[in-house]
């Protein structure tokens, strides 16, 4: 899964603020172009100082710049270029000798093809070549700066190889011949949705647990657990209401090494809350 990042100019190692995919509306979009337009604006490249920094140039803000003086004593805002110390906290750095783009002391390249072609990130950069700099690797997680978009990726690569535990009460197996009398109503509203979604060939039929206890006889809501049919652990989860005739089918997902149940399938949508 991929988890989309605004990063911070001022601290480029802080990780709040972390928002997923935007909805990509076009104000939304003419915004942050406004924002990197004047964020550029803001920027200056200046050279590094330095016997051995021949043909080596970083880009400053307007606020470094200020402070920023030439060889000559001079403030480099009354010169063509100014000069900064040589310094591995330099942000962006390009090396007109060997033709070389550095971020943050790390090699630029284009953002590896898995990455790239992840439907969020086309859907919010387009199809466009990114230049990336690799930030940060750890066992399941690569984080990628952007260059010139004010952003980073958190490219989760592994995901869950296991299903979460079965829940504790829900130990009996649903059969629609083998209900208790407070459970007779069940199986009008839930097996038009079983038969025609999960009774095979296929997918290949679907096992449902349900509470051990019998439902209360005035009980509205009825909650069971279908199991996936090759890792074993729950991956279904149904809301039966009775009322309301209407079923809901939560499907469990993974994104960013976390589960979330995810609306799959409702009977009614208008007793959902998108609707």
């Amino acid at each position: 899964s991929v988890v989309v990042g605004k990063t911070h100019q001022d601290d480029d190692d802080d990780d709040d603020e972390k928002t997923t995919q935007d909805d990509g509306k076009s104000g939304d979009d003419t915004k942050a172009k406004k924002q990197l337009l004047e964020q550029q604006q803001q920027q200056r490249w200046c050279r590094i100082r330095g016997d051995r920094s021949i043909g080596r140039y970083t880009a400053v803000s307007a606020t470094a710049e200020n402070t920023t003086t030439t060889s000559n004593g001079h403030s480099s805002s009354d010169a063509q270029a100014g000069e900064v110390a040589d310094s591995t906290e330099l942000d962006v750095e390009i090396d007109l000798q060997i033709g070389q783009l550095t971020l943050r002391s790390k090699h630029l390249a284009a953002l590896e093809p898995s990455v790239a072609n992840h439907r969020d990130v086309r859907s919010i950069f387009g199809d466009a070549t990114i230049q990336a700099s690799l930030s940060e690797r750890s066992l399941h997680r690569m984080i990628y700066r952007l260059v010139g978009l004010d952003h980073e990726i958190e490219f989760w690569h592994g995901g869950h190889n296991e299903c979460v535990g079965i829940p504790a009460k829900h130990d009996r197996e649903y059969d629609p011949a083998e209900l208790f009398d407070s459970e007779l109503w069940l199986p009008r509203v839930f097996e038009p949705v079983r038969r025609a979604f999960f009774d095979g060939p296929s997918p290949p039929s679907m096992q449902f647990l349900m509470p051990a206890e019998a439902l209360p006889p005035d009980a509205e809501v009825a909650v069971l657990f279908g199991l996936h049919q090759r890792l074993g652990g729950p991956w279904k989860r149904v809301v039966v209401f009775r009322r309301r005739r209407c079923v809901h089918v939560y499907e469990l997902v993974t994104r960013a090494r976390e589960w979330w149940w995810s609306l799959h399938l409702a009977t009614d949508a208008r007793f959902c809350l998108a609707a």
